[in-house]
Order: C-alpha cells, then sequence, then structure tokens
C-alpha cells in the first residue's frame, strides 16, 4: 500500500509530464532557493490541504508495516526515525523532478505540508491502526450471515467519509457568515436556486445514498435482538444529521435541510427493505430461495446504470455539434487521472470518490445476477469487466454531446475499477444473502 500511494503520490505531482530541457546543475540550484519560504503571491490553503492529505496514506501505510502487532512507544519512536525521512526523500524527489516541468512550481511549503501528512499518517497509525486491522481480520473470519453487517459498517464510513472529504475545515465566523449569504448553509428545505437537472440528481443521490444507513440500523437492531422500527430509523437518521451539520464546516460542501430530509427517506426505505434481505443472526435460515432473484439482480444493474447516466449526463441538454465534438476529441486527456486536474486538487478528489462511490453498487449487484456456483469463475468475472468497460464507454461517449461536459478515458478506468471491486464484494457477501437458505430448506 506504501509503495502504491508513493506511486500515485509522484504521478500526480508531474501530471500531465509536459517536459522541458534544463540543466541539472541549474536545476538543482533553483531547486535550493525553493527552501528560503518567500511566497510571493497569496497562500492557497487549498493547495496546501491537498498536499497535507496526499501523504496521510503514505504515513499511515509506512508506520502499519513497521507497527502491525506490534506496541510500545520505543517502537513509534523508531519507526518515525525510518519514515519520517523517507518521506522527505519522496517529497523532494517529486519537488525537483518538477523542475523540468514546464507548468509545475516546487515549493518547500508543499515539502513541509507533505511531512505534516505523513505525521498525521503515523499519529492516525498509533490511534486506529492496530484496531482497524484487527476489524479487517475478524470481517475477513466472518460467518457468512454476520458479513453483511460488516460491509454496512463499512458503506456507512465510507459514506461519511466522502460526504466530508477533503476535510477543508473552517470555524472563521467570516467564513460561516459568508456561507450563510451565499446559500451553502440554508436552513429553508430546498431553497436554492438550481435547475430542475441538478435537483432531480440531488434527490436520487442524497437518498439512495442513505439507503444503507437504513439497513445499517437494521442490522443494529438484529444485534440487539430489539424490534428494528423505530431504533433502525433513529441509528440511521442521526448518522444522517450529523453529518449534515458537519458539513456547515466544510467549505467543500453545502449544508442544506433538504438534503437532511431526503436522507432521512434514504433511511426509511432502507429500514423497510433491512427485514427483507438481511439474514437475522440465529436465523439465517429463513432467507427464501427464488429462482427469478437472478433475473432481478439483472433489472437492479439495469436500473443503476440508469443512475450513472442521470450523473454522467447532467444537464442532459444534448446536442450535435461536429465542430464542438472535433474539438473535445483533441482536448481529450490521454494519461489516466490528467483531466482531474482542470479544477483544484481537492475538487479533484472529490470527483473521484464520487465516481468511485457509484461505480461500486454496479459490481455489487452484478454479483447477485447468476447462480452462486458460477458467480466466481473467470469467464463471469471477465464478462461482467466488459459489460462495465461498455457501460462506462458509452457514459463518457455521451459526453460528446453535452456541450458542458467533457469526456475523459480515466472515468471509464475508475468506473471498471469500482465495478471490479464491488463485484468481489458482492461474491463475499453472497453466501450469507442467499446461500444459508439451504440449510433451511434440508431441514425441512
Amino acid at each position: 500500500m506504501a509503495f502504491a500511494f508513493i506511486a500515485f503520490a509522484i504521478y500526480g505531482s508531474l501530471l500531465p509530464f509536459e517536459w522541458r530541457p534544463l540543466d541539472p546543475g541549474a536545476a538543482w540550484e533553483q531547486f535550493g532557493r525553493t527552501f528560503q519560504f518567500s511566497p510571493t503571491g497569496r497562500l492557497s490553503r487549498s493547495d496546501v490541504l491537498a498536499n497535507v492529505l496526499l501523504f496521510v496514506p503514505i504515513g499511515f501505510s509506512l508506520a502499519g508495516a513497521r507497527l502491525v502487532d506490534r506496541g510500545g512507544w520505543m517502537a513509534l519512536v523508531r519507526t518515525a526515525l525510518l519514515v519520517l525521512p523517507a518521506s522527505l526523500a519522496v517529497s523532494c524527489a517529486a519537488e525537483f523532478l518538477q523542475m523540468f516541468t514546464s507548468d509545475r512550481i516546487p515549493s518547500g511549503l508543499d515539502i513541509v505540508a507533505q511531512t505534516v501528512g505523513t505525521v498525521l499518517g503515523m499519529a492516525a497509525w498509533q490511534l486506529i491502526g492496530q484496531e482497524f486491522t484487527n476489524w479487517i481480520r475478524d470481517a475477513l473470519a466472518a460467518a457468512p450471515h454476520d458479513r453483511a453487517s460488516r460491509v454496512l459498517v463499512a458503506a456507512a464510513a465510507a459514506w461519511i467519509f466522502v460526504n466530508l472529504a477533503p476535510f477543508d475545515i473552517t470555524v472563521d465566523l467570516g467564513d460561516l457568515a459568508r456561507r450563510v449569504q451565499m446559500g451553502r448553509v440554508s436552513l429553508v428545505p430546498f431553497g436554492g436556486d438550481l435547475s430542475w437537472a441538478r435537483r432531480g440528481w440531488d434527490v436520487i443521490a442524497e437518498t439512495l445514498g442513505a439507503l444503507p444507513l437504513g439497513l445499517l440500523g437494521v442490522s443494529v437492531m438484529y444485534l440487539r435482538r430489539s424490534r428494528v422500527w423505530p431504533g433502525a430509523f433513529l441509528v440511521g437518521t442521526g448518522i444522517v444529521v450529523s453529518v449534515e451539520c458537519l458539513q456547515i464546516f466544510i467549505r467543500s460542501h453545502s449544508a442544506d435541510t433538504g438534503d437532511a430530509l431526503l436522507g432521512s427517506a434514504g433511511v426509511a426505505a432502507g429500514v423497510w427493505i433491512g427485514p427483507r434481505v438481511l439474514p437475522k443472526p440465529d436465523r439465517a435460515q429463513t432467507m427464501r430461495r427464488s429462482e427469478g432473484r437472478a433475473w432481478r439482480a439483472v433489472g437492479l444493474v439495469g436500473i443503476w446504470c440508469l443512475v450513472l447516466a442521470a450523473y454522467h449526463w447532467q444537464p442532459y441538454d444534448f446536442t450535435v455539434d461536429n465542430d464542438a465534438i472535433r474539438t473535445k476529441v483533441a482536448q481529450m486527456p490521454i494519461l489516466p487521472f490528467a483531466g482531474y486536474l482542470r479544477g483544484s486538487y481537492l475538487n479533484a478528489l472529490n470527483d473521484l470518490l464520487a465516481k468511485l462511490a457509484l461505480a461500486v453498487p454496479f459490481g455489487v449487484l452484478a454479483s447477485f445476477a447468476g447462480r452462486h456456483d458460477r458467480v466466481a469463475s473467470l469467464s463471469t468475472t471477465l464478462t461482467w469487466i466488459v459489460v462495465a468497460a461498455g457501460v462506462f464507454g458509452c457514459l463518457e461517449a455521451g459526453q460528446f454531446f453535452l456541450p458542458a461536459r467533457v469526456p475523459d478515458p480515466s472515468d471509464v478506468l475508475v468506473g471498471v475499477a469500482g465495478a471490479y471491486g464491488g463485484l468481489l464484494l458482492g461474491r463475499w457477501v453472497r453466501p450469507g444473502m442467499i446461500g444459508a437458505h439451504k440449510s433451511g430448506q434440508n431441514r425441512a
């Protein structure tokens, strides 16, 4: 994991690889001046935060490689003496290589921010790393009928992370007042001046996004041996309302009571669906087998494709403009993730997380479309990967006819990766969802 994050950090630091000739001696001399910390312009807090966040997973992974199943403060100190120089070397290498690019400006402040990110990652490991590792191990070893609850906990954590990322927190009263004036914090439900396309997508996203929270509430009530309603609803809505309140202090997000209401509706839908799809810990055999389950899963995959289209094809103003299409073909980025740099790094992170989150349910639903003894076969996996590539390729191709959208091959890569991850997740959960009924049938 550490090597993967390091490679990604260097790759992202050099995109789009527009090299320029420069004498190494002159480059080294100029690089030395980057540590004088004499900024000529306004400090970009978003860039500083992006550099911090970029190295948090590096510090977390490197610390974990040394400290997993080991404890003690002395071990932490010895790890820090190894990890911090390694992180500093990676930062300096990435910044020095930027001297040979035409559109990158190396900065000593970036190195400081990245080092801070490494320290925060190490601190995160010290606080939760071992517990997180143990939770993953327990989840992998869980009985089939317990796996769904483990996945729902992870889904809730991912939902919270996506809704708070990139954690650009502000507690400045002036910033908060401006957010209220600009409508980024609204107590009036659905009071913003949004187009029908954006409003429709918000309804879909907020409702479907909170549905797993209702399922989680049902799972919690099952463990407590309590009645599902209203406890499950209170668990889910508590998470929704808490996150919406926290978004008041997140610059990249808006806080709206309308979103809280839609999220509560999604929780209610999850509470209604939960008892029909989740096995009880003590009565997993009550799940009934249905020969039409595979076809229903295929139908749900088709419905989810419509959800993906609703997201990728906003604002649905299709038009055929041959000149615009040729321009988009010429401007279409070829290098992976190069198109994500059109905005800020933090917006790129939000965009990446949203597209991954939308692709995962495609794979999860696909894992239920077929017989259990065949779902893990190589041919089935390859078939669904090809289908996912076709779906996300068509979604990107449709953007040629949308003036405000720019097709990006990286989105196809992200979509296929998310779908494959969802396929693996669905295979792991499936035995507890539709396989446990066999024992009940045998006993009968």
